[in-house]
């Protein structure tokens, strides 16, 4: 198995519709940053969206947090 990077995966399952992941790894591991990335990358998320969760993580004092955030959208998630 050859492990391909983020973008080749995004390249190569552009024209899926839908694909399926499982992330695990430790508490504060960047797993919600890489899905918000994913979602990001491959256009899931339009513009707008990522303005207005960046202007939110700016707001609360997270402004790094703006990928992971994009996955985290339960409060509690958001407030870790």
């Amino acid at each position: 198995i050859v492990p391909l990077s983020l973008y080749d995966l995004i390249y190569r399952f552009s024209i899926v519709h839908q694909m399926k992941a499982a992330l695990l790894g430790h508490v504060d591991s960047g797993k919600s940053t890489l899905m918000g990335r994913l979602l990001y990358d491959t256009q899931t998320v339009d513009e707008r969206q990522m303005d207005r969760t960046r202007k939110h993580a700016m707001e609360v004092g997270k402004g790094s947090f703006c990928y992971a955030f994009l996955s985290d959208t339960v409060r509690e998630e958001r407030d870790r």
